[in-house]
């Protein structure tokens, strides 16, 4: 959180009327010392108010800059970035004065603070974010796939991009397809708005595409895909009593759960490339135009 020790004050909101800006609001006291600090927050509006307010993708990223950096988390696709929930903001600010910044007042400053970047413009004390309609269920995907050669790994991008473009390019689902380099597909995907049988309903084609060529891919360690209610997934009770073998395989609960994605993407080099002969032309492939993701943008 932007150079700030101490305590940032974020208070959530929600319209009272659809036919007025008017909005209630509860104060919440986060802690950006603690290493589970927007899990509160979490905490306190889904679990025990039923909303949602938009946040990262694992707990701990911080509130602050999280919504500095634009916020893209993993609900984006339907809430839209943590930055474009945040109603008002008090700033302290490099001549050292304390400044409330919305739309109406130092509206420069307000729109700077969404995506400017972490501590450019000054230090964030107290946010007022908007909170959203939760969704039914919330859900995970999560599984490997092992190609047996590269041509055959070749094959499994070319079918997961085509799958995704016409499956997953929704603001259901959420996170991460990983392409590693030992010709893995590692997908760890979230889903809002599916129930169990709705989300393994949109991947059994995908996945019926795969056990067709047995002798090319397999499917390593356990497969998981499944939902749960939304008010319950921040609630570490409910996981322990309904869901343990996947909220509690390593030592920390929260961090097997939310933060895997972090703790293995850290690992991996930012960027890299493949030297083998045809990893070139993987990505080449990918850029053909029956390959190539509609993102509504057109070139010119």
């Amino acid at each position: 959180m932007a150079a700030y020790r101490g305590y940032l004050r974020a208070v959530v909101a929600r319209k009272t009327s659809a036919h007025d800006d008017t909005f209630t609001s509860a104060l919440l006291e986060i802690h950006e010392k603690e290493p589970e600090a927007l899990t509160q927050a979490y905490d306190a509006v889904t679990t025990k108010g039923g909303e949602y307010v938009q946040g990262g993708g694992c707990t701990t990223v911080g509130v602050a800059g999280l919504i500095q950096g634009g916020g893209f988390g993993s609900f984006s696709k339907h809430y839209g970035p943590a930055a474009g929930g945040l109603l008002e903001a008090e700033v302290v600010t490099a001549d050292g004065k304390i400044r409330v910044a919305n739309a109406c007042t130092n509206s420069d400053l307000f729109s700077a603070l969404k995506g400017g970047g972490g501590g450019t413009y000054g230090v964030l004390s107290k946010l007022k974010l908007r909170l959203h309609d939760l969704p039914e269920f919330v859900g995970i995907a999560n599984f490997t796939i092992k190609a047996a050669s590269d041509d055959a790994y070749r094959r499994l991008i070319r079918e997961f991009v085509s799958f995704y473009q016409e499956h997953l390019l929704n603001d259901h689902w959420g996170e991460q397809a990983r392409v590693n380099p030992d010709n893995k597909l590692v997908i760890n995907m979230v889903s809002q708005g599916l129930d169990t049988g709705q989300a393994k309903k949109v991947w059994q084609p995908f996945l019926d595409w795969v056990a067709r060529s047995p002798q090319a891919y397999s499917i390593e360690g356990r497969l998981v895909i499944g939902s749960l209610p939304a008010q319950r997934m921040w609630d570490v009770q409910w996981w322990k009593e309904h869901w343990p073998e996947l909220a509690f395989p390593s030592r920390n609960a929260l961090t097997a759960l939310f933060d895997y994605a972090l703790e293995h993407v850290l690992q991996q080099p930012v960027f890299d490339f493949d030297h083998r002969p045809g990893g070139a032309t993987i990505l080449a492939s990918l850029k053909s135009k029956e390959n190539t993701i509609r993102t509504g943008c057109s070139s010119p």
